[in-house]
């Protein structure tokens, strides 16, 4: 393992050592997949740009569908002890008890509306929250409509973050870590 220097929010690696290069020309367009490491620099001056999409770590995934079943789950869906044999060693963990677990931890993950929401939720998240400024006062959707027929128009702050997904008849619409159902 390479040593990572990550206190600009980015994975820097202390020592980059290159296997391939390429040098691209004005219009060309490289694509590096996640997990390789990459280093770029421009041969004259001019405009290039780096496109990260979004590739969260296990950790991360679990973390997102934790929280969100803590919201989801009723708090009466319990562990329950399972029945102790007589000639069972105090304060063991039984397989029965593990196979409880894993049986109510798949009961979660089986719930496919909230496996959509946390996953939904956690790839629209902002990168960078601070870009994303409240109205003053909050506007209704009856004052935006009022807005849009008087010809405004609606602009999407770049810092923003959308997706969707259609289950059925109803559309999960996913905006900077929030979701609406339409």
């Amino acid at each position: 393992s390479t040593p990572v220097n990550a206190e600009s929010g980015l994975k820097i690696l202390d020592n980059f050592q290159a296997s391939q290069e390429y040098t691209l020309q004005c219009g060309d367009v490289l694509y590096i997949p996640a997990g390789l490491s990459h280093l770029g620099s421009a041969s004259e001056a001019g405009m290039s740009y780096s496109i990260g999409f979004r590739a969260p770590s296990l950790p991360e995934l679990l973390a997102s569908f934790s929280h969100q079943a803590v919201e989801s789950f009723d708090q009466d869906i319990r562990y329950k002890d399972p029945v102790i044999a007589p000639d069972q060693r105090p304060g063991e963990i039984n397989n029965s008890a593990l196979q409880q677990v894993k049986a109510l931890m798949q009961l979660a993950l089986s719930d496919e509306q909230l496996l959509i929401e946390s996953f939904g939720r956690l790839m629209t998240e902002p990168r960078i929250p601070e870009l994303l400024e409240a109205p003053e006062q909050e506007i209704t959707a009856e004052q935006i409509a009022v807005q849009l027929q008087k010809g405004l128009s609606l602009v999407h702050n770049p810092a923003s973050r959308f997706a969707c997904h259609y289950r059925g008849e109803t559309l999960y619409f996913f905006v900077n870590g929030e979701c609406l159902h339409i």
